[in-house]
């Protein structure tokens, strides 16, 4: 039994140590009327990214996730890739959290125009319109099977579903 709660202890004093070196800190919590809850992480420099997130899952009517907004690496701006989200299911996140990564050297219209494509990546996920395998770069897309290893980025049709719906979200943000 003693061993039982130190064991506990442990984990709880480990827990609050690995959050801690994190840095991780909640910039929003937004509850809805019906209790659900969505947190909103931002760990960029950019304050109105959290907005923009809150504002957006709003709008596009999604609940109980929590996103994680993190900056991009200079390699990946190097190649010319300004934003990305990560489905926590598939990448050992857990479920419900979604990371998405932005560049930082952008302007705020272009960088709202990067996070409204990128809730629209997650509201495909959460409705399950768009499914990652893990590991193999498969993608179930509304029920149909791609190797993003072997379909052009411009040809993938949750980018095309993304790209045709995110200046709608903008400009629904950049109202708000």
């Amino acid at each position: 039994m003693k061993r039982a709660i130190i064991a506990g202890i442990l984990i709880i004093i480990l827990s609050c140590l690995v959050i801690s070196s994190l840095n991780i800190k909640p910039e929003k919590v937004q509850q809805t009327s019906d209790n659900s809850v969505n947190i909103i992480i931002n760990n960029t420099d950019k304050t109105y990214y959290d907005s923009v997130i809150y504002i957006g899952l709003n709008i596009l009517d999604i609940k109980n996730v929590t996103v994680i907004i993190e900056p991009m690496s200079w390699y990946m701006e190097y190649h010319q890739v300004y934003g990305y989200i990560l489905e926590g299911q598939t990448h050992n996140l857990g479920h419900g959290i979604f990371v998405i990564t932005i560049a930082q050297d952008l302007k705020k219209d272009e960088s709202i125009d990067i996070l409204s494509h990128e809730l629209i990546h997650l509201f495909q996920y959460t409705t399950k319109e768009l499914i990652e395998d893990s590991g193999d770069r498969i993608v179930n897309w509304k029920g149909n099977k791609y190797n993003m290893d072997s379909t052009i980025y411009e040809d993938m049709p949750w980018e095309q579903d993304a790209f045709f719906w995110e200046h709608i979200v903008s400009c629904e943000i950049q109202i708000e």
